[in-house]
């Protein structure tokens, strides 16, 4: 979060996670990022 009067950061989060692929396969990789894109959410909307 970046306060634009004071030029300055407020606040700076990241994510990092990793979800194996259970199988080859291109509906294997979008399992797997749901699983990711889910787990994202809910560590955003634990900051709220």
């Amino acid at each position: 979060v970046f306060d634009v009067t004071q030029r300055t950061v407020i606040s700076e989060n990241g994510f990092t996670d990793s979800e194996p692929l259970g199988e080859d396969g291109y509906h294997s990789l979008v399992q797997a990022q749901k699983k990711l894109l889910s787990r994202l959410a809910s560590a955003i909307a634990a900051t709220l």
